[in-house]
């Protein structure tokens, strides 16, 4: 989730507002676009095939690659200096983010995804603010690795609705 995201936020405030690039990619969703034409599974079968992943991977690569965005979206959003399109969309980015977790932990109340929530509740998103987003982006980052280490997706299924459906796979 981490390496989709480093692209699909663009960390770059000149390349947004003065080379025209979105600021992300506005439909990137984890579990939708690694499952779908460019699926990246072949490490499960010995390289042999593309594997199809199983409803409790799927759970946790769902929020796995919610809290890596919200970390990546943050981050970027660190980065602006300048009211325009790089930082606004970055910033409303964090936001939507943010509640769809908060919507997850509804659902499932996990401690990981309350100390991301906790420490995004803090964030203040404003210009020049990278030293305090940066340490905001840290904490999620935290909380997200140790989600992907210890969750497991069998305890997850409270989640399934909100999980893309294969025709939404890219």
């Amino acid at each position: 989730a981490s390496n989709c995201l480093q692209c699909h936020t663009v960390p770059n405030e000149r390349l947004v507002n003065v080379g025209g690039h979105l600021a992300s990619s506005p439909e990137f969703e984890f579990v939708a676009w690694s499952q779908g034409i460019v699926r990246h599974n072949y490490m499960r079968s010995g390289g042999q095939f593309n594997a199809v992943s199983a409803p409790e991977r799927l759970r946790v690569m769902y929020v796995v690659g919610l809290l890596a965005d919200l970390e990546y979206s943050t981050r970027a959003t660190s980065l602006a200096t300048e009211k325009s399109d790089f930082g606004v969309s970055l910033a409303q980015r964090a936001a939507g983010v943010s509640l769809k977790l908060y919507h997850v932990q509804q659902k499932i109340n996990d401690p990981h995804l309350q100390q991301a929530l906790l420490a995004f509740a803090a964030a203040d998103l404003r210009l020049n603010n990278q030293q305090s987003l940066g340490k905001i982006a840290d904490t999620i980052k935290q909380a997200g690795e140790r989600f992907a280490v210890e969750a497991d997706g069998k305890q997850l299924a409270a989640i399934d609705s909100l999980l893309p459906s294969p025709s939404q796979y890219r």
